[in-house]
Formats: C-alpha cells, structure tokens, sequence
C-alpha cells in the first residue's frame, strides 16, 4: 500500500502552513490524492516527494540574473566567470 500523508504531515515536510496547503487545494496547484469519508486531504508520499527532489530528465532550467553597479570602476566584478 502507498504511503499516503496527512495535511498537518505535509506542511511540516514543505515547511508551509495549513492554510497555505489548503489554499493551494482551492486553486488547484497541490490536490490531495483522496479524502477520507471525513473529508480530511491524503496526499500521496511520492508526489510531496517530487515536489521537494524533482526528476532529473525534466528540462534543465537556466537562471537569469540582473545586476547593476553604482560605479564604473565596479563593472568588471559582473563579469561572467567560469
């Protein structure tokens, strides 16, 4: 049988709030797997998993940053270094 986990075991392991998960159900970007007959959220194991270690053949992501500097003599420290 899968693991499955409670509301409250959820938002220590994404170190979240409650209501936060609860909102989230309502706007559909983390559903709980099933509910009980007393409506309380399960969440499957596995795909609080993914959330926290994402697979790794999904696209890799590249990061963009901006940055300014307040004088001319500090444009050289934004160099891209490899």
């Amino acid at each position: 049988m899968k693991k499955m986990l409670s509301i409250e075991e959820v938002s220590l392991i994404l170190g979240v709030s409650i209501s936060t998960l609860r909102r989230w159900d309502k706007k559909g970007k983390l559903k709980p797997k099933y509910r009980t007959f007393g409506n309380q959220r399960r969440y499957l194991f596995e795909d609080i998993i993914n959330i926290l270690e994402p697979n790794t053949c999904k696209k890799e992501r590249l990061n963009i940053l901006y940055s300014r500097v307040s004088s001319k003599g500090q444009e050289n420290d934004l160099k891209y270094k490899k």
